[in-house]
């Protein structure tokens, strides 16, 4: 039987979330791919608008960021033990994985959306960039939501 009780990780949520000072929206399609010519890239069609500036957490707190931008996010590539590579041209390449990070409490997240990053106060670069999400990593004890992306 799980527990009811467990640590408090409020102190530690709001720590992480106040880092997340980049904004992104994430959008989701109906799931038909439609081959943009001009972009060379598969884009989604029927987008509806999934996280944003106007997503509320659990207890009803607004999870924009601090411009109105949109929703709270953190975008990094990490680099562990986990990483991956690939072959071009007879060597091993590494593959950067990026990841985002949003409040744990924010709208579920799933496989196939686009995440879009609107503003980024650390990394002007960033900004404009749109990832597939590929995997939502759920587990114990979460104080932010980890999403692995796929660079568009």
């Amino acid at each position: 039987m799980a527990s009811t009780t467990g640590p408090d990780l409020t102190s530690a949520k709001e720590a992480v979330e106040r880092l997340q000072d980049d904004s992104c929206i994430i959008t989701r399609g109906d799931g038909t791919p439609v081959w943009n010519q001009t972009t060379g890239k598969t884009e989604y069609g029927g987008a509806s608008i999934i996280y944003s500036a106007a997503s509320l957490g659990e207890d009803g707190r607004s999870l924009a960021d601090q411009a109105g931008t949109g929703g709270r996010c953190s975008i990094s590539y990490p680099s562990n033990a986990q990483a991956s590579y690939r072959t071009e041209g007879g060597r091993q390449v590494l593959d950067e994985v990026p990841e985002a990070k949003i409040p744990v409490d924010g709208p579920l997240v799933r496989e196939g959306d686009i995440l879009t990053v609107v503003s980024s106060r650390r990394d002007p670069q960033l900004v404009g960039q749109a990832f597939r999400v590929s995997r939502v990593v759920e587990k114990t004890f979460a104080i932010s939501r980890r999403i692995v992306l796929e660079k568009q």
